[in-house]
């Protein structure tokens, strides 16, 4: 038994080794709603991230081969998809066939059919959405087995297992266990990046409130479809400020809140105008 857990590990690191050093140089590619640049994707040292605001495409994922990076999937071994981006298109990431680890930011809604077709190397998926995802069927299958199989375990919030375990479809993972349990490490995603002195602190009268720091910030709302709306630069005082971007005169729709300061993003908040 000794010697099988032995080559078994072996074959593990043998396939990581490879998977970074094919993937050890940047590539990005666009990846918005008709190949916008509002979400893009970068692939570096065996890490492809999903970053931006919005959806991800979803028209031309409809063929396996059909995505930019689907040359580079034998490189994949983790996948990140960052606060901010909204879905994982169909096919998105199918036949990466080293892909171990995927963390879903707290901002995804859906995932398309076979996002993750034939990913049978996969090991374990963190969402940090409270409410999970829409997730068409197949979204996590495969053509010869069931990944959704015992050795892929599923990290939650720990408020949201409930949830995710009534889910017809999330509960098919073998194991669903809270983000931190068994020493598993809570996944950090560029929102996570916000100190706890910045936060979202409410709209009043129409406008919108943030919790900042005595620094220069940009403030942006974006569309789902990835477009700018309005954008603020402010020179915050602690505390409360007023940002004087306003929601009284946006259509009916949810918006995404881009805090920026020196060009980083530190805070992302979903805004929703009935």
């Amino acid at each position: 038994m000794k010697g099988l857990d032995f080559i078994k590990n072996l074959a593990t690191t043998a396939v990581v080794m490879m998977a970074i050093a094919a993937g050890s140089y940047a590539q990005t590619w666009n990846c918005g709603v008709n190949n916008g640049s509002n979400v893009t994707a970068t692939l570096s040292n065996g890490t492809l991230t999903i970053s931006g605001t919005g959806n991800m495409n979803n028209s031309y994922y409809r063929l396996i081969n059909g995505t930019p990076w689907y040359s580079y999937n034998n490189s994949i071994i983790r996948i990140v998809i960052d606060d901010g981006v909204m879905s994982i298109g169909n096919n998105a990431f199918s036949n990466c066939a080293r892909l171990m680890t995927v963390t879903i930011g707290k901002d995804v809604a859906s995932i398309g059919t076979d996002a993750f077709y034939e990913c049978t190397y996969l090991t374990s998926v963190t969402s940090l959405s409270e409410v999970p995802p829409v997730m068409t069927l197949n979204a996590f299958t495969s053509g010869r087995a069931n990944i959704y199989a015992t050795s892929v375990t599923l990290y939650v919030p720990q408020t949201s297992l409930s949830l995710y375990g009534a889910h017809p479809e999330w509960k098919k993972f073998g194991s669903i266990k809270a983000i931190g349990e068994d020493g598993s490490p809570i996944a950090k995603t560029t929102a996570t990046k916000a100190a706890a002195s910045i936060s979202f602190a409410g709209i009043t009268t129409g406008q919108i409130n943030l919790n900042l720091k005595a620094e220069a910030y940009t403030a942006q709302l974006y569309n789902l479809q990835g477009r700018l709306v309005k954008s603020v630069d402010i020179n915050a005082i602690n505390g409360i400020n007023a940002t004087g971007l306003r929601t009284d005169n946006l259509s009916k729709g949810i918006f995404i809140l881009n805090v920026k300061q020196a060009g980083v993003s530190v805070l992302k908040h979903k805004i929703a105008v009935k």
